[in-house]
């Protein structure tokens, strides 16, 4: 059934929600003038069509569908459908409630958003990893609150950095205003691309739920059948290669947090360390504890990053982040052994720009915060072995010794470098 449609350019609603709340209203008041019809989900497209001659009356091709939801929560539709079109010639999109009779609005849901994925089917995990989604209706539940009000990509974006003064030379913007442009860039499309998972995350969850309550009934119809057979495929958890993309954009993010403090605001990078945890903690639950995550080593957190947690992190998110291993809580400078170098590919082929204006390469600014520090702790060590030489020369009784005594320090200090800096 075809309930109401509310135009957000027309000014009939001002939001989703108001739009919600008008048809509770019409529907309290049997003011709702219903209309039968197919609602069909193809492969590019929802097609609305005549009951009786088949005759198509509506089409919204996926690319002008902004939201996909079933609603559970109006009581006078216990299947309720939620559909948020913009059509390329319209300012404002179409808000539209339909309700689902045959087909619960969940499985039309599923099958609309497995039609619009670009990613093709993985092949999921062995049955053993599977098995981890037996309590589905509580992941589900979980994943969903992280997704709807908490992981990165609900949260505004995290804003450009402030333009400063041009510069006094050629006028154009200082090469450190470029970096961070260009670093938040990076950051946010690290965002987006855990957003995308947690969201695919709900719908396998979404599907197995549904799938459990089906199992549960003992008389099927063939069409019950078929579309058992559906759900089967959509409850597949995503492969494993999928989830270490994931976390690997999980260790960058604490990074690049870490380097863009000074920088970004409004939300601070103190702020959005505790979004993504929570994203981070389904992840963990998803695949059944720490250790598919704890063996992730590339890419290795920087000095700052994990200083920037170990400053800001709860008692909870301390938890979870220590349950991780070594991999997480130390830096690249005190771990034991290479680490392989690692650079971001993003879900939808975006790439930072490879180059400056002047022709110079940018450098991934993880690794080059990684060389920084490593500078800095030489930097250090030369310091102290100074000092060490000048003590030295102070206690020392002639000049050979003294001359002796810097040889010393100064292979010293060329050997603790060697440790250090790989």
């Amino acid at each position: 059934q075809h309930l109401l449609t509310f135009s957000l350019q027309d000014g009939d609603v001002q939001s989703v929600e108001e739009a919600q709340a008008r048809l509770s209203s019409l529907a309290q008041s049997n003011k709702l003038w219903s209309q039968q019809m197919y609602l069909d989900v193809g492969t590019e497209a929802i097609h609305l069509r005549d009951i009786q001659s088949q005759d198509e009356l509506e089409r919204y091709a996926f690319q002008s569908i902004y939201r996909c939801n079933a609603v559970n929560t109006e009581k006078h539709f216990p299947s309720l459908l939620l559909l948020v079109c913009q059509s390329a010639d319209q300012k404002r999109p179409d808000i539209h409630f339909f309700n689902c009779e045959t087909v619960k609005a969940s499985v039309v849901k599923l099958q609309s958003s497995e039609s619009h994925s670009s990613c093709p089917p993985g092949s999921g995990f062995t049955s053993d990893a599977a098995s981890r989604f037996s309590q589905a209706e509580q992941i589900c539940d979980d994943i969903s609150r992280a997704v709807s009000g908490s992981s990165p990509g609900r949260r505004k974006k995290v804003p450009d950095p402030a333009h400063p003064s041009p510069n006094g030379v050629s006028g154009g913007p200082d090469i450190s205003f470029l970096r961070a442009e260009r670093e938040v860039g990076i950051l946010n499309h690290c965002f987006d691309d855990i957003e995308n998972f947690m969201a695919k995350l709900q719908q396998t969850a979404e599907a197995a739920t549904v799938l459990n309550q089906r199992k549960k009934k003992k008389k099927k119809s063939k069409k019950q059948n078929a579309e058992e057979d559906l759900l089967t495929a959509k409850a597949r958890p995503p492969p494993e290669e999928e989830f270490i993309d994931i976390f690997q954009k999980f260790k960058y993010c604490f990074s690049l947090l870490a380097r863009l403090k000074s920088t970004i605001a409004n939300p601070s990078s103190e702020e959005l360390v505790h979004h993504v945890f929570k994203p981070l903690d389904m992840m963990v639950k998803t695949t059944g504890g720490p250790a598919l995550g704890a063996s992730v080593s590339s890419p290795a957190l920087t000095s700052s990053a994990v200083s920037l947690l170990q400053d800001n992190l709860s008692e909870e998110e301390r938890q979870l982040w220590t349950s991780l291993g070594p991999n997480w809580t130390l830096p690249r400078l005190v771990l034991r052994g290479p680490v392989a170098p690692y650079t971001p590919v993003f879900l939808s082929g975006w790439k930072p720009e490879a180059s400056r204006a002047d022709g110079q390469v940018w450098e991934d600014p993880v690794e080059s915060q990684h060389k920084h520090e490593a500078f800095r702790v030489q930097q250090e060590v030369w310091n102290t072995c100074v000092s060490y030489e000048f003590e030295l020369a102070a206690l020392s009784v002639n000049k050979d010794e003294s001359s002796k005594c810097v040889n010393t320090g100064r292979e010293l200090f060329l050997y603790s470098c060697s440790t250090v800096v790989t």
